[in-house]
């Protein structure tokens, strides 16, 4: 549930061509000289993040966490898609 409120805001953001600083800022830069769009770019930087940790954290959590970042990209994808 958390995961969906955050991904609601970050859309927010993302609409309003603004930045919550960190992978934000990323996210926006791959989408203008690539042409990625931000849920896609979103999903691989948080993934890359993710498969590191799975040194420290465990492969379970990490499949846990691939699931939210994959639901929470989907709907940053959802919502962004009818972009103004």
């Amino acid at each position: 549930m958390l995961s969906v409120i955050i991904n609601l805001i970050l859309c927010i953001i993302y609409k309003l061509n603004f930045s919550s600083g960190g992978i934000t800022i990323i996210n926006l830069v791959i989408e203008k000289y690539t042409k990625i769009k931000i849920a896609l770019s979103n999903f691989i930087i948080n993934s890359i993040i993710i498969l590191f940790g799975i040194i420290n954290f465990g492969i379970i959590k990490a499949i846990y966490s691939i699931i939210i970042i994959s639901i929470g990209s989907y709907i940053i994808h959802i919502i962004l898609k009818n972009k103004v």
